[in-house]
């Protein structure tokens, strides 16, 4: 009986002994979870409407802001493989662009389905202009998913092919970006706001910083082309990246618009669109 006692202690001494040491262990095998980790999911609309349209389009507003999340985690991944050369996570990165841009597709589907199943009830005439700029933002969302995705696809391409930017390159990527990055905080902003009820002066004001920043960039990057100042591959992939920043621009304030009730031809003519024609 003695014996059984002291083996048990001394077996918990030893076990008490090494505890830090498979805490460590474990902490390793299992990561901590990280930024990277954030998932993007619907939270507040289902496949049945039980409330009245009114407060159906309330909850798909909020989901709107999910669409809104990701477009930011994309604009913050990207930012990470143009500026930061010690990145060793670049392969990570791209792939986790891709999945961002599917989800984005994902979403804007169950958005929009949920979208016509309110239709389906008797809407006000305020509520039908709600439910069209919704509509127009989670496309405009998506198609800015797809710009993400496609500078992703020249920053790879980029690599793959050992082309470099110069000091001034850098310098007008860092400018661009900065006013994406401004641009969708204003966005959000907007998106935060009494839909139909929003100034949109400062979108324009940033928009318009956004194409001077263009006009800038494609007269001084013809200029270097034709000193010579970069290789001619350099500069390909430095034009389509400035464009698609511009598209992005673009459909950013396009949201903000749709936000205020301002709609354009275009999206009325998508099929979306059509599908709640008869309700109007």
């Amino acid at each position: 009986m003695a014996f059984h006692i002291s083996f048990n202690i001394i077996n918990t001494l030893i076990w008490i002994g090494f505890l830090d040491f498979i805490v460590r262990i474990a902490e390793r095998l299992v990561p901590t979870k990280t930024d990277d980790d954030e998932t993007f999911h619907l939270e507040y609309i289902g496949s049945e409407i039980t409330r009245t349209p009114e407060l159906s389009l309330e909850e798909a507003k909020k989901e709107v802001l999910t669409l809104y999340r990701l477009i930011v985690k994309m604009h913050q991944v990207i930012g990470i493989l143009l500026f930061d050369e010690n990145d060793k996570n670049s392969r990570r990165h791209h792939l986790r662009i891709k999945e961002y841009e599917e989800l984005s597709d994902h979403l804007e589907e169950e958005i929009a389905t949920y979208l016509v199943k309110v239709a389906e009830g008797r809407l006000s005439p305020g509520s039908s202009v709600v439910m069209r700029s919704i509509l127009s933002i989670i496309n405009d969302m998506e198609r800015i998913a797809d710009f993400y995705f496609q500078m992703s696809q020249e920053i790879a391409r980029m690599v793959t092919k050992k082309v470099s930017f110069t000091a001034t390159q850098t310098s007008s990527r860092r400018e661009i970006y900065k006013h994406i990055d401004e641009a969708l905080a204003i966005m959000k902003e907007n998106l935060d706001s009494n839909y139909q009820q929003v100034n949109i002066d400062k979108a324009l004001a940033k928009e318009r910083d956004i194409n001077l920043v263009k006009r800038k960039f494609k007269k001084s990057h013809l200029k270097s082309i034709e000193r010579k100042e970069y290789h001619w591959k350099s500069g390909i992939i430095y034009n389509e990246i400035f464009n698609l920043y511009e598209k992005i621009g673009n459909h950013i304030l396009d949201i903000t618009e749709a936000v205020a009730g301002h709609i354009s031809k275009d999206e009325e003519d998508l099929p979306m669109y059509n599908d709640l024609s008869e309700e109007d």
